[in-house]
Protein backbone atom coordinates (compact mmCIF):
# COMPACT_ATOMS: atom_id res chain seq x y z
CA UNK A 1 0.00 0.00 0.00
CA UNK A 2 1.01 3.46 -0.70
CA UNK A 3 -0.34 7.00 0.26
CA UNK A 4 -0.77 9.11 -2.78
CA UNK A 5 -0.42 12.46 -2.22
CA UNK A 6 -2.67 13.45 -5.60
CA UNK A 7 -5.54 11.02 -4.71
CA UNK A 8 -8.47 11.92 -2.46
CA UNK A 9 -8.98 9.72 0.33
CA UNK A 10 -12.27 10.39 2.00
CA UNK A 11 -11.88 8.86 5.44
CA UNK A 12 -13.25 9.45 9.23
CA UNK A 13 -10.42 10.91 11.52
CA UNK A 14 -10.41 8.30 14.63
CA UNK A 15 -7.34 9.50 16.59
CA UNK A 16 -6.53 13.24 16.34
CA UNK A 17 -2.74 14.79 17.41
CA UNK A 18 -1.63 13.96 21.22
CA UNK A 19 -4.41 10.95 21.14
CA UNK A 20 -3.48 7.36 21.59
CA UNK A 21 -5.32 4.68 20.02
CA UNK A 22 -5.34 1.01 19.86
CA UNK A 23 -7.44 -1.49 17.91
CA UNK A 24 -8.70 -4.58 19.90
CA UNK A 25 -10.65 -7.15 17.93
CA UNK A 26 -11.47 -5.03 15.48
CA UNK A 27 -13.20 -2.25 17.66
CA UNK A 28 -11.19 1.07 18.11
CA UNK A 29 -10.20 2.77 21.32
CA UNK A 30 -9.16 5.68 23.33
CA UNK A 31 -8.47 6.26 26.35
CA UNK A 32 -10.63 9.48 26.52
CA UNK A 33 -13.77 7.78 25.31
CA UNK A 34 -15.41 4.26 26.72
CA UNK A 35 -17.59 4.16 23.63
CA UNK A 36 -17.09 2.95 20.18
CA UNK A 37 -15.04 5.05 17.69
CA UNK A 38 -16.25 5.39 14.13
CA UNK A 39 -18.41 2.60 12.20
CA UNK A 40 -19.76 0.80 15.01
CA UNK A 41 -21.23 -2.35 12.11
CA UNK A 42 -18.18 -2.09 10.14
CA UNK A 43 -15.70 -2.67 13.15
CA UNK A 44 -18.23 -5.67 14.75
CA UNK A 45 -18.03 -7.65 11.27
CA UNK A 46 -13.83 -6.96 11.20
CA UNK A 47 -14.49 -8.48 14.95
CA UNK A 48 -16.46 -11.65 14.21
CA UNK A 49 -14.07 -12.20 11.26
CA UNK A 50 -11.44 -14.97 11.64
CA UNK A 51 -8.03 -14.06 11.18
CA UNK A 52 -7.60 -16.88 9.08
CA UNK A 53 -10.01 -15.52 6.38
CA UNK A 54 -8.53 -12.35 5.89
CA UNK A 55 -5.32 -12.45 3.36
CA UNK A 56 -1.99 -11.77 5.16
CA UNK A 57 -1.16 -8.89 3.17
CA UNK A 58 -4.83 -7.22 4.36
CA UNK A 59 -4.54 -8.65 7.86
CA UNK A 60 -0.89 -7.46 8.77
CA UNK A 61 -0.93 -3.35 9.54
CA UNK A 62 1.88 -0.65 9.94
CA UNK A 63 4.46 -0.78 10.28
CA UNK A 64 4.62 -4.18 9.08
CA UNK A 65 6.92 -5.59 11.94
CA UNK A 66 6.12 -8.69 12.75
CA UNK A 67 9.20 -9.39 14.93
CA UNK A 68 8.63 -6.35 17.55
CA UNK A 69 4.95 -5.33 16.93
CA UNK A 70 3.29 -8.22 15.13
CA UNK A 71 0.14 -5.57 14.38
CA UNK A 72 -2.59 -6.60 12.96
CA UNK A 73 -5.97 -4.80 11.26
CA UNK A 74 -7.95 -6.11 14.33
CA UNK A 75 -5.42 -5.76 17.14
CA UNK A 76 -2.91 -2.57 17.32
CA UNK A 77 -1.55 -0.04 19.42
CA UNK A 78 -1.53 1.89 21.92
CA UNK A 79 0.16 4.21 18.99
CA UNK A 80 1.00 7.77 19.84
CA UNK A 81 -0.65 10.32 17.44
CA UNK A 82 1.83 12.78 16.76
CA UNK A 83 1.08 16.62 17.95
CA UNK A 84 3.26 19.77 17.09
CA UNK A 85 5.55 20.23 20.17
CA UNK A 86 5.55 17.11 21.77
CA UNK A 87 8.59 15.30 22.28
CA UNK A 88 9.31 11.49 22.28
CA UNK A 89 11.98 9.60 23.09
CA UNK A 90 13.55 7.24 20.32
CA UNK A 91 14.90 3.76 21.24
CA UNK A 92 15.70 1.21 19.14
CA UNK A 93 11.75 -0.37 19.60
CA UNK A 94 9.53 2.77 18.31
CA UNK A 95 11.65 4.40 15.91
CA UNK A 96 10.03 2.58 13.11
CA UNK A 97 6.57 3.66 14.42
CA UNK A 98 7.37 7.54 14.04
CA UNK A 99 10.52 6.96 10.94
CA UNK A 100 8.54 8.43 8.18
CA UNK A 101 7.17 11.35 10.18
CA UNK A 102 10.65 12.57 11.15
CA UNK A 103 12.54 11.82 7.60
CA UNK A 104 9.22 13.92 6.13
CA UNK A 105 9.86 16.36 8.89
CA UNK A 106 13.35 16.69 8.19
CA UNK A 107 14.00 15.19 5.13
CA UNK A 108 16.97 12.87 7.01
CA UNK A 109 17.01 9.53 7.30
CA UNK A 110 16.26 7.74 10.35
CA UNK A 111 17.61 4.78 11.32
CA UNK A 112 18.43 2.21 14.04
CA UNK A 113 21.95 0.79 14.82
CA UNK A 114 21.63 -1.65 17.02
CA UNK A 115 20.06 0.38 20.54
CA UNK A 116 20.87 3.70 19.19
CA UNK A 117 18.54 5.66 16.55
CA UNK A 118 20.62 7.69 13.77
CA UNK A 119 19.40 11.28 12.23
CA UNK A 120 21.47 11.20 9.01
CA UNK A 121 24.16 9.43 10.41
CA UNK A 122 24.08 11.24 14.06
CA UNK A 123 23.08 9.84 17.57
CA UNK A 124 19.71 11.05 18.04
CA UNK A 125 17.59 10.00 21.60
CA UNK A 126 14.61 12.33 21.49
CA UNK A 127 12.38 14.07 18.64
CA UNK A 128 10.28 16.85 18.80
CA UNK A 129 7.28 17.10 16.19
CA UNK A 130 6.92 20.10 13.92
CA UNK A 131 3.79 19.32 12.52
CA UNK A 132 0.25 17.75 13.62
CA UNK A 133 -0.90 14.35 12.65
CA UNK A 134 -4.28 12.01 12.63
CA UNK A 135 -4.59 9.28 12.08
CA UNK A 136 -8.00 8.17 9.85
CA UNK A 137 -9.46 4.53 8.82
CA UNK A 138 -12.51 4.26 6.23
CA UNK A 139 -16.63 2.98 6.96
CA UNK A 140 -15.49 -0.30 4.61
CA UNK A 141 -13.18 -1.61 7.78
CA UNK A 142 -12.40 -4.66 6.54
CA UNK A 143 -11.28 -3.63 3.23
CA UNK A 144 -10.24 0.21 3.18
CA UNK A 145 -6.96 1.69 2.45
CA UNK A 146 -6.74 3.61 5.58
CA UNK A 147 -3.58 4.78 8.66
CA UNK A 148 -3.78 0.91 9.82
CA UNK A 149 -1.80 0.24 6.31
CA UNK A 150 -0.20 3.84 5.46
CA UNK A 151 0.78 5.38 9.26
CA UNK A 152 0.24 8.65 10.27
CA UNK A 153 -1.66 11.61 7.76
CA UNK A 154 0.11 15.29 8.23
CA UNK A 155 -2.54 17.98 8.49
CA UNK A 156 -1.02 20.04 6.27
CA UNK A 157 -2.79 16.43 3.42
CA UNK A 158 -6.41 17.29 5.50
CA UNK A 159 -8.53 18.95 2.20
CA UNK A 160 -11.90 19.41 4.00
CA UNK A 161 -14.55 17.81 5.89
CA UNK A 162 -17.60 15.56 4.54
CA UNK A 163 -20.36 17.50 5.37
CA UNK A 164 -22.90 14.89 3.31
CA UNK A 165 -23.13 11.42 1.81
CA UNK A 166 -24.59 11.61 -1.55
CA UNK A 167 -24.00 7.98 -2.51
CA UNK A 168 -23.20 4.86 -0.51
CA UNK A 169 -23.04 1.26 -2.09
CA UNK A 170 -23.96 -1.94 0.27
CA UNK A 171 -21.37 -4.16 -0.40
CA UNK A 172 -23.74 -6.96 0.81
CA UNK A 173 -26.54 -6.17 -1.45
CA UNK A 174 -27.72 -8.77 -3.59
CA UNK A 175 -27.84 -6.39 -6.46
CA UNK A 176 -24.79 -5.52 -8.92
CA UNK A 177 -24.32 -1.99 -7.08
CA UNK A 178 -27.13 -1.70 -4.64
CA UNK A 179 -27.56 1.29 -2.41
CA UNK A 180 -27.27 1.65 1.18
CA UNK A 181 -30.30 4.54 0.90
CA UNK A 182 -29.96 5.09 4.58
CA UNK A 183 -26.53 6.62 4.65
CA UNK A 184 -27.35 8.84 1.89
CA UNK A 185 -27.89 12.39 3.96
Amino acid sequence: MEFRTDDIYDKRIVETPGDNIAIRNGYFRNKRYEGIIGDAGGQGRLAGMPDSSLPHNVLRAFPFDDRRYGWTIKNMGPLYIPRAGDRIELDSLNYELYRLVVEYETGGELTCDGNLPRLNGEAVSTYEFRKNYYFFCGDNVVNSKDCRYLGFVPEDFVRGIARRITDSENPFGTKLKSRCWKRII
